[in-house]
């Protein structure tokens, strides 16, 4: 299902201090864009799918701590209709290599049997997390003292009669005012919340004096130079699921005139807007992977946005957004913060923040902008396996390219007790590289670390 972002985007905040090396910053957000190496960036095209290895839709993106946070509906594989009921959560500081955090709530935590199009905004040094339980009208609130959870189920915030699914978006204005808006049944309503933020203030209305023509779902409101900028999705007349946008001088009346944000032919669709490190981005979805709408691919693009509070037109593409700092292989690294991948899976029972690869014979990991700043000597891995005999190549630039490094993996019991495995690397490379774990075998991969010295190179087994 589509969801309504609960994105607040304060146009000139600039995050500082992501990423381990080579950070940009821009004060302007309309400049020229460029790449943290300087390199122009032309077009305003999209890095689509974020991840591989699920189905994903209905993203709602957050920046915490120096890191984007991505919140998305789960397709499930083999989806013939819109069965989403768990919420899954990616995380990145470059924008390039993406880290799986986990399924972070399911619908077992509430009374209802469906979640979709999940947002969540920060108040107070508390997350909120607001979501349509499915075709029941219901908007279901959690909240959470941390970006990852654990979210505890809040309740019902409202149930609404005249549309079945609601895709709920959250937005709190600069005098700590907040407002939900979600799907009316041929408009978007709107509504004032509490300061307890799980309770509503007014009850919800159509926004007045405003025209959303085909107006089917996905509401997400943005601030841009002082002006209110609403996207949604059309889907009632010729032209099916382009995302458009209407802009007001308030954030409740009077979105009167529609003009085109993104055009996404291939299914429902709709945006969240955000800024990190000086550049701009929106979320989007598409089925371009599958031909399903019920099995989608969150992407994020660039978008441009102008001091009358509109975004100029985007056409989200296969091409990818430039990664904003390199990464550093001499600390301890997340197996599963990737840029691509083949033939991997993830266990779906693993901690909330404690993801790794589930990795089998001929599937790879690819981890992009590697800064080996000196020649490393020695690569360690945690792995996991109840069999012997499972090996982990170490390849530059390509699934197929030189090996550094092979790192044997022994027996630790069971799937689940890891140990530490090293290997020499006899010609260390240098400069910026694109690494690949190729795995042989059947083992789960939790993390690696490249050192600049030999040291002790006894495997660390349980």
């Amino acid at each position: 299902m589509k969801k309504a972002n609960l994105t607040v985007v304060i146009v000139a905040v600039i995050v500082a201090g992501l990423g381990l090396c080579g950070n940009r910053t821009s004060a302007d957000p309309n400049a020229v864009v460029t790449d943290f190496t300087g390199k122009p960036r032309v077009n305003l095209s999209g890095s689509c799918p974020l991840i591989k290895y699920i189905y994903t839709a209905d993203a709602s993106a957050i920046v915490e701590n120096g890191r984007v946070y991505v919140f998305m509906s789960h397709d499930k594989n083999n989806a013939t209709k819109y069965t989403m009921d768990d919420v899954a959560c990616i995380s990145s500081s470059d924008m390039k290599n993406w880290r799986f955090e986990g399924m972070i709530y399911n619908h077992t935590q509430t009374t209802e049997n469906l979640i979709w199009a999940p947002t969540v905004v920060k108040r107070n040094n508390t997350f909120y997390m607001y979501y349509g339980t499915g075709y029941s009208g219901n908007i279901g609130v959690a909240s959470a003292p941390n970006i990852l959870g654990p979210y505890t189920y809040k309740g019902i915030l409202y149930h609404d009669t005249s549309r079945k699914y609601t895709d709920p978006s959250v937005f709190i204005d600069d005098d700590s005012q907040a407002y939900i808006y979600y799907n009316g049944r041929v408009t978007i309503k709107y509504a004032k919340l509490s300061a307890d933020m799980i309770s509503l203030q007014t009850t919800p209305v159509d926004l007045p004096n405003s025209r959303f023509p085909d107006f089917i779902e996905g509401p997400t409101i943005v601030k841009i130079h002082g002006k209110y900028n609403l996207t949604w999705s059309e889907g009632r007349g010729s032209r099916k699921y382009n995302l458009l946008q209407n802009v007001s001088s308030s954030p409740d009346r009077d979105f009167k005139t529609s003009s085109m944000f993104m055009g996404e032919p291939t299914c429902n669709n709709q945006s969240s807007i955000i800024s990190f490190a000086g550049t701009n981005y929106s979320t989007y979805h598409n089925s371009n992977r599958t031909g399903s709408g019920f099995r989608r691919d969150v992407g994020i693009c660039y978008v441009k946005l102008n001091t009358n509070g509109t975004m100029d037109p985007v056409t989200a593409t296969t091409a990818e957004v430039a990664q904003i700092s390199y990464l550093n292989p001499y600390i301890t690294q997340r197996a599963n913060e990737i840029s691509d991948c083949n033939g991997i899976d993830f266990d779906p029972n693993a901690a909330v923040g404690d993801q790794y690869v589930v990795a089998s014979t001929g599937s790879w990991v690819k981890v992009s902008g590697v800064d080996f700043s000196t020649a490393p000597a020695s690569v360690e891995i945690s792995a996991a396996s109840p069999n012997s005999g499972q090996t982990v190549q170490v390849r530059l630039d390509s699934p197929t390219g030189t090996i550094i490094a092979t790192i044997n993996v022994a027996n630790t019991g069971s799937w689940f007790t890891f140990g530490t495995f090293l290997a020499t690397i006899s010609r260390g490379p240098t400069g910026v590289h694109d690494v690949y774990f190729y795995y042989s075998g059947g083992l789960n991969h939790k993390t690696y670390k490249f050192n600049n010295l030999t040291g002790n190179l006894s495997a660390k087994v349980p």
